[in-house]
């Protein structure tokens, strides 16, 4: 786990008015230093999920976090499990994480490999047929 200097200032993503309604949270503010162009594609309690773009790299990025600002133990402890579970894994079926990214006041996020399309965009590319 990679643990980023907070001091430094990096683009902050609010949630749409829409995503909040859809989630049923209070507006969040996303700051992930190494990661700007936040664009939220998901979410599904206890996470947030966000398209972003690696500032060194300028490649795009799969970000997962905990919704709430000060997440709690069993939540956190899970995201760390999804990471290690993932990283073990290799195939083409499974998308890669690239790295576990503490932020804030402990907060963590999995940065991952970008995949497919959102499932709700497939979704309703189906049912418009």
């Amino acid at each position: 786990m990679r643990k980023v200097n907070t001091t430094k200032h990096s683009p902050s993503f609010l949630i749409s008015k829409s995503l909040k309604e859809k989630i049923g949270t209070e507006t969040i503010l996303v700051n992930i230093p190494g990661f700007d162009q936040f664009k939220a594609i998901g979410s599904s309690k206890p996470y947030n999920t966000f398209e972003a773009v690696d500032i060194k790299s300028r490649r795009p990025v799969v970000v997962k976090t905990l919704a709430a600002k000060f997440p709690g133990k069993e939540d956190l402890a899970k995201l760390q499990r999804e990471s290690n579970i993932l990283k073990k894994l290799s195939s083409e079926h499974i998308v890669r994480v690239q790295d576990l990214v503490e932020y804030g006041q402990g907060n963590l996020a999995l940065i991952k490999e970008p995949f497919g399309i959102p499932l709700s965009d497939f979704l309703n590319t189906r049912t418009s047929r």
